[in-house]
């Protein structure tokens, strides 16, 4: 039997849960071309009809979907096509349109009214400044709130906001809607098909999104200060080879979300789950049924 999905999955531990809720520019009226979704860069083959998609009874999940990335082939799925709030993997689109309107060197200051935005539940301190290329990093290894708000912020919110739907359009996630930039809202709201077409874009279009989520941590620099502050990647398999990228996500309403695409021999597995009591737990349980799968395994390897 072929051994798939690298050598290991990573070993859980109790403590790995890592909730955490919400988990120089143009002016902000001007309109941003996308890069053109192509069939390569948002689907494989057409997925297989729902009936015809297995259940991998192991995943506690209440939504589900793992999918080969060479084929389009789904492989295992539970209400794939039920619209959920994503709550931080909402950050993924943020990351998309700050890479696209703004500067990498531009610096921005936390402001009081950006602390405001996101509560009790920040990360950052009014008065520090970080180059935007700071905050990318800092929004998707730890999941920052501030720094999602402080970016589009930079642009103008709700120019910024109305680009994240502009994107999701062009990437045809027709069953999406963004109304802030953190997923701290549960109207942030798309379905495990739509996320699916949004990995593989980034996976072609922007790879250097998936590169920050891979790395375990991020040194930024406090531009106020000019002193370092080290920020840890709060997604489990962020430095594991098996990691091509992805994202978290936790509110109260949604669950635990986490989607990615995952390496496996020779291929990709395109995977997500929302309203998870464990989603680290529930993701490894999903790639070993799409291990099986793919490999032809008459049963779940042990991996």
């Amino acid at each position: 039997m072929a051994q798939v999905l690298g050598n290991a999955l990573p070993a859980l531990s109790s403590d790995q849960s890592n909730r955490q809720q919400g988990d120089g520019t143009p002016d902000a009226g001007a309109q941003v071309a996308q890069p053109k979704a192509t069939e390569d860069s948002i689907a494989g083959s057409p997925s297989l009809p729902s009936s015809a998609v297995a259940a991998c009874p192991a995943v506690g999940a209440g939504l589900y979907r793992a999918q080969d990335m060479a084929t389009g082939r789904v492989l295992f799925s539970h209400n794939e096509g039920e619209r959920w709030p994503i709550a931080s993997v909402s950050k993924l689109i943020t990351a998309i349109v700050a890479t696209n309107v703004l500067k990498q060197d531009s610096v921005i200051t936390i402001t009081p009214e950006i602390e405001a935005a996101v509560g009790n539940d920040h990360t950052l301190s009014a008065g520090e400044s970080y180059t935007v290329h700071d905050l990318l990093n800092i929004m998707l290894t730890i999941s920052s709130n501030d720094a999602a708000y402080a970016l589009a912020d930079a642009y103008g919110l709700p120019g910024f906001v109305n680009q994240m739907n502009e994107v999701a359009q062009t990437v045809g996630m027709d069953q999406t809607t963004f109304y802030e930039p953190s997923g701290l809202s549960y109207l942030n709201q798309s379905t495990l098909g739509n996320i699916a077409k949004l990995l593989q874009y980034i996976y072609h279009s922007y790879p250097a999104i998936f590169a920050i989520t891979r790395q375990p941590k991020f040194v930024a620099i406090n531009q106020t200060t000019n002193k370092p502050k080290t920020f840890s990647n709060i997604d489990f398999y962020a430095g594991e080879p098996v990691f091509v990228g992805g994202k978290t996500g936790y509110i109260d309403q949604s669950g635990e979300n986490l989607v990615g695409i995952f390496n496996y021999s020779g291929g990709k597995v395109i995977a997500g789950v929302f309203d998870s009591a464990d989603r680290f737990k529930d993701m490894n349980a999903l790639l070993r049924c799409a291990a099986a799968a793919i490999s032809g395994a008459s049963s779940t390897p042990q991996l």
